[in-house]
């Protein structure tokens, strides 16, 4: 069995508002403003899992400054 114990996963809508979130929050704009950063939504991780044979994964959360990031995120995971 193999686990990838270190994973995030964001909302869809997020990831189609990208630009939005890049001026709401530092952390997200840090992580996310390069123009090859991956996102990936929960069905984008479970294919990924299925397509690599592994087993399961865990989920982290970030720690966005913005705390309705924050808790809409945590909410999704």
């Amino acid at each position: 069995m193999t686990i990838d114990s270190h994973t995030h996963i964001l909302p869809p809508d997020i990831i189609k508002k990208k630009g939005q979130y890049l001026k709401k929050d530092a952390t997200f704009e840090a992580l996310f403003s390069s123009k090859n950063s991956v996102m990936a939504t929960a069905e984008t991780l479970i294919d990924e899992l299925d397509q690599s044979r592994i087993s399961s994964a865990v989920v982290l959360g970030m720690g966005w400054q913005d705390t309705g990031l924050n808790s809409y995120v945590n909410d999704y995971i």
